[in-house]
């Protein structure tokens, strides 16, 4: 594909409508410049929408019904009573022979 368009007096460029459909960029919305030697291209920056979806999607990959449960276990707990639940399990104590020969 390729595309023409005039730089104004400004600087300023339109970008063709083909390129605006292809890239699902509206009023409003960020693009990125990458420039290498002499060629430049041309990317949508992500929505904060895009991004958390994104996040969700990695989230939930992790999400087991072992660690769901280990959450429900915990929910309501706090920092304090998880830390001394850590320090008289069996990985804490080892942990802290390890570390504090204690």
């Amino acid at each position: 594909m390729q595309y023409t368009s005039t730089i104004t007096r400004s600087g300023q460029i339109t970008l063709p409508k083909p390129l605006r459909d292809l890239l699902s960029v509206t009023p409003g919305s960020r693009i990125t410049f990458n420039v290498t030697d002499q060629a430049i291209t041309i990317e949508r920056e992500k929505t904060l929408r895009e991004v958390f979806d994104e996040l969700d999607k990695i989230r939930e990959s992790y999400e087991t019904p072992e660690t769901k449960a280990a959450h429900k276990k915990f929910r309501g707990w706090t920092a304090n009573e998880m830390r001394d639940n850590y320090i008289n399990s069996p990985e804490g104590k080892k942990y802290y022979k390890e570390k504090y020969d204690l």
